[in-house]
C-alpha cells in the first residue's frame, strides 16, 4: 500500500479539501524526489486558485489594487 503525500477532496458544497501527509522515511530518494515536485507543482495549483479568488472578493468590494509579481524561488 501506498503512502500518499497529500490529499485532494472536493466536499459536498463544492469546496476543495487538501491534506498533506509526512512520506515515509523508507520511500526511496528518486521516488520521494518525484513526490516532492508533485507537492510543488499542487501547491502552486493552490497559490493560482486562492489568487483567483482573492481577484473576485476585491473586485466585489472594490478594493482590487495594482499587484506586482514576485518571484519566489
Amino acid at each position: 500500500m501506498t503512502e500518499k503525500l497529500f490529499e485532494v477532496e472536493i466536499g459536498p458544497d463544492k469546496e476543495l479539501v487538501f491534506r498533506f501527509h509526512r512520506p515515509r522515511s523508507l520511500v526511496p530518494d528518486m521516488a520521494r524526489d518525484r513526490m516532492r515536485s508533485s507537492a510543488k507543482g499542487m501547491l502552486e495549483a493552490f497559490r493560482d486558485l486562492v489568487d483567483a479568488a482573492l481577484e473576485v472578493v476585491e473586485e466585489k468590494e472594490g478594493t482590487k489594487k495594482e499587484s506586482q509579481k514576485i518571484e519566489v524561488k
